[in-house]
């Protein structure tokens, strides 16, 4: 009887062995993963009259979420990149990697009144002109350029008109 039941145990294990290779074939590939992209965000900061400043902090933050495999716990991932204007008052990002372009640019005067003070600002990056700049490839979702044109506010402007109300 124990040599029966070694006997059917080693045909099933060479016929389940033999089915398994069997269903594999080179028509697809399963894949593990999640869909990304890369962007770069582009652009120059002025004051109202259009003229460039240069020294304003940008800084570029974007947050993902996502669920654990089991559904019941939720993860955020957070990303800064910051980089300066220059002398034109343009900046550009490093490339970012996420799974979609959403988060917030953030415009600071951090030089005083060497260059004028003006107003912090920000500005929401899925509402700003996204130009797609790499075609997509299989996970890949392509890669994609975000063009920002801010102006900011002077603070002596601001304070002027609270002054007058």
């Amino acid at each position: 009887m124990k040599r029966i039941n070694q006997a059917m145990q080693g045909v099933l294990s060479a016929l389940l062995a033999l089915l398994g290779f069997g269903s594999c074939d080179k028509i697809g590939a399963d894949e593990y993963g999640s869909p990304y992209l890369e962007y770069q965000v582009k652009g120059q900061v002025t004051d109202k009259e259009g003229n460039p400043i240069e020294g304003i902090r940008v800084t570029v933050e974007n947050e993902t979420y996502g669920f654990s495999v089991n559904q019941d716990n939720m993860w955020k991932h957070s990303f800064a990149d910051t980089v300066y204007t220059d002398a034109d008052g343009r900046f550009a990002s490093h490339e970012i990697e996420a799974g979609y372009i959403h988060g917030k640019i953030f415009f600071e005067d951090i030089d005083g009144p060497a260059n004028g003070s003006f107003l912090p600002d920000f500005a929401n990056l899925e509402n700003l002109e996204q130009k797609q700049i790499e075609d997509k490839d299989g996970w890949y979702n392509g890669k994609f350029e975000v063009n920002v044109q801010q102006e900011l506010e002077r603070e002596e402007d601001k304070a002027g008109i609270t002054a007058r109300r």
